[in-house]
């Protein structure tokens, strides 16, 4: 670590950086595009001095062959760390980004889920604003009908962690309001969930995720009504 308490590569003296994904990646006509979450590789012993954690995108417009990296820049308080992003293309102008928070010393804390929003194709990002719960690892997709559907690690956490759900929320206006969180499986105490979602038929949703404690993997079908 250099006096600031960075890591560095001694060789030449550069920040050791570090990224992690925890959702799809999103393709569009000409690009692929991996959202990704990181920055400067932690330090353990004084947590305060790592930079918080912030939103990246890995992009090729090379079918995958090559990378380059972009840096989401989506207002935010500085101590606040951001964390597993789920990006939903809804149009080629509107773009939605949901994440996972921390707020204070360290990644683990506490933070409700967040969301960004773009109305030109990723070039300029809203403010973050929270969601109004906590919530780990979402994961963004649009039914066939227009209707977006947010799913993730739902958690009762008010000065502990109480119970943990598999939840989800859904949009009707393009992601600019949402339901209340809708339950799909209590958990108790045991951390459960990173959900992924893919609409079948029949106005069905399959969910899968992972049990409590990590132990299996499970689904749930998920059945909607539509209403006009």
């Amino acid at each position: 670590m250099n006096d600031d308490g960075i890591w560095i590569d001694t060789s030449n003296g550069e920040e050791i950086m570090v990224y992690a994904v925890s959702s799809s990646v999103v393709e569009t006509e000409d690009r692929l595009i991996i959202p990704a979450y990181g920055g400067n590789a932690l330090n353990w012993q004084n947590m305060s001095k790592t930079p918080k954690s912030r939103i990246f995108f890995f992009i090729s417009t090379d079918g995958g062959k090559s990378w380059k990296l972009e840096n989401v820049d989506a207002k935010i308080a500085d101590n606040v760390w951001l964390q597993e992003p789920a990006l939903h293309i809804v149009d080629e102008n509107r773009w939605i980004l949901q994440v996972r928070t921390a707020v204070g010393t360290s990644p683990g804390n506490k933070g409700e889920l967040m969301q960004s929003i773009s109305d030109d194709g990723g070039k300029s990002w809203s403010p973050y604003e929270k969601l109004g719960f906590v919530a780990h690892a979402p994961e963004i997709i649009q039914l066939k009908n227009g209707t977006i559907i947010s799913s993730f690690r739902w958690i009762d956490w008010g000065l502990s962690i109480t119970r943990q759900a598999v939840s989800m929320v859904y949009s009707v206006d393009r992601g600019d309001s949402w339901s209340d969180v809708i339950e799909i499986r209590d958990c108790g105490l045991p951390e459960c969930g990173y959900p992924g979602m893919v609409e079948i038929e029949d106005n069905k949703i399959v969910v899968v995720y992972y049990t409590p404690g990590g132990n299996s993997i499970a689904s749930k079908v998920i059945s909607f009504t539509e209403i006009y």
